[in-house]
Order: structure tokens, then sequence, then C-alpha cells
């Protein structure tokens, strides 16, 4: 698979994010509450949202950075459509069951279920409201600045070899519009996003997919 893919996939499902767990002091902890309790509600009665999307990869072994682009689209029942404008065609969508990922310079798609369970990314199941904020993360900090939270996280369990979480809420919408960690190789990988709308009813055919003839699909996960 070429290092595009690999990236699409990190930078779709935003991995399963973990540091190591440490103590927190009374003031950090004072300093966390807001935050977390913003945290907490974020998505919970969220309808349908709309936002401009920046994915950028840091690649340490390779020196290199890779930044994507495009508008995102959020509805309830674990809909999403992550549509690219750079690299311009590609595509992301998630019906509520599967997931897919069209990039049309392969010539390939990838398509796997939509998992929200617990042991599905913690990021991902954030953004569609199923996660336990106060029973899986941990505050290390809190930090407010020009309208916004900076959180820094860690998982109480240990899922993935990822470090450095920090996750941002905009103060006005008490939603998250940013998200960056490090890898376990050093690779620093964020999510960035603005423009960030809700409330408006969006169109069902935006979460449904169907793969263009001609391009490879590839299967993954239990059916």
């Amino acid at each position: 698979m070429k290092i595009r893919s690999a990236v699409a996939f990190a930078l779709l499902s935003l991995l399963l994010l973990q540091r190591p767990f440490g103590t927190e002091t009374p003031a950090a902890a004072d300093e966390c509450g807001r935050g977390m309790t913003m945290l907490a509600k974020a998505y919970l009665a969220l309808g349908a949202m709309t936002a401009s999307f920046q994915q950028t990869l840091d690649a340490k072994a390779l020196n290199q950075r890779e930044t994507e682009s495009g508008t995102l689209f959020l509805a309830q029942g674990g809909r999403m459509r992550w549509q690219y404008d750079r690299p311009a065609g590609k595509l992301a969508v998630s019906d509520g069951r599967k997931t897919y990922l069209y990039i049309p310079e392969e010539r390939q798609v990838f398509v796997q279920p939509l998992d929200t369970g617990p042991l599905a990314p913690v990021t991902l199941r954030l953004l569609l409201g199923k996660v336990d904020v106060a029973k899986e993360f941990s505050c290390e900090s809190a930090a407010e600045s020009d309208g916004s939270v900076t959180l820094k996280l860690a998982l109480k369990e240990a899922l993935a070899g990822v470090q450095d979480l920090e996750v941002r809420l905009n103060e006005k919408t008490s939603l998250v519009d940013r998200v960056a960690y490090k890898d376990a190789l050093g690779n620093s990988i964020s999510l960035e996003l603005s423009n960030i709308k809700t409330g408006t009813a969006l169109d069902p055919a935006l979460f449904q997919f169907q793969p263009p003839k001609g391009v490879e699909v590839i299967q993954g996960g239990a059916s």
C-alpha cells in the first residue's frame, strides 16, 4: 500500500489514542474540570454539522509533510462525508454501517465496517458522541487562549502507542476544532476543523457511495 493510502487510513479513523497515564495535581484537576465537562457534552445532542478540515502528517522517518484538506459533513447515526479538495477527488464516506475510502489516483476503494464500540477509534467515537470522557480520559492540563480550551489528555487504557495527545475545544461552539498527537514512530498527526456550522439539515445522499466502474474494491474487516 502506498504512503497516501496508509496516511488516509490513519487520518480517516484518527487512530486509537493513548499515552502513559500520569498523576494529576489538585491544581491541574481544577483547570481541567470545565474543559472535560465541555468535551463530555460536545456531541451528545449534535444533529448535524459541516466544517472545513485540514489533516497534516509530519512523517519523521521520511522527513516530509503531507497536508490534505476539504469539507466534513457529519450527521447522527454514524454518517460522515470527508470530501477532499486537496487531493482533488479523494472521498471518505460512512453510511452508518460501512466506510468507503476512495483514492482516485490509485483507482482504489477501501471498504470496511463502521465500528463505534469500545475498541473503535476514540476520536471517531468522540465526533459521533460515542465516548465516555470521564471513564476513558485523564486530563493532564488545560489552557485557555483566544476563545478556546486546549486539553492535554491521556487514555486510562493502553490501547496504542500514541503520545502527546491534545484536544482543542472552541468555547463558542463547545465543539472540538483540533486534535493532535504523535505516534509510536514519532510522526506528528493533526486534524483541524474550521467554519463549523450546526443545526442545518443535510441531504441523505451525501452519505451514500457507489464505487466508480473499473476501480479496485478492497474489503477489510468482517462483512
